[in-house]
């Protein structure tokens, strides 16, 4: 599976992540031609990228890709690819007005500390308690589980 993250209308990168875990090689293979970001799907799909900089934007912050595609259908997806946060990602999550951190459930206690982190750079962000992986939720589960 792979997915392509996108940066201003622009594919910058792509993550693909293999289906087979018991072919040898690793999980999980990342390319970005931009520097090192998070992998960003957005709301609104790639041919109908609104224009940003005219409007509220809410990001979804998730562990996986999976995961942000399952909720672009209510805000823009950002995977961070794990649950650790890199401080080369604050370039693209500073752009959001809110963040709403929806990592697994058994991450809670990181969640809480990287929203003490990013409330440095974002107008609010709020951490929610997801009931199981977003990626197995239905869009109106997703909508219910994190709006």
């Amino acid at each position: 599976h792979v997915f392509l993250t996108w940066d201003a209308g622009r594919c910058v990168g792509a993550t693909g992540r293999k289906q087979n875990a018991k072919v040898d090689g690793p999980k999980w293979y990342i390319y970005n031609k931009s520097g090192g970001q998070p992998l960003v799907v957005p709301q609104y799909g790639v041919t109908g990228f609104p224009d940003y900089s005219k409007s509220y934007r809410t990001g979804v912050v998730v562990e996986d890709g999976a995961s942000a595609s399952a909720v672009s259908c209510v805000a823009d997806g950002v995977a961070l690819l794990g649950t650790y946060l890199q401080p080369n990602y604050m370039s693209i999550l500073s752009q959001y007005n809110t963040l709403i951190m929806a990592l697994d459930p058994d991450a809670i206690v990181k969640s809480l500390a990287m929203q003490k982190e990013l409330e440095f750079y974002v107008d609010k962000v709020r951490v929610v308690m997801i009931s199981d992986d977003l990626k197995y939720m239905t869009p109106d589960q997703v909508q219910w589980e994190i709006m």
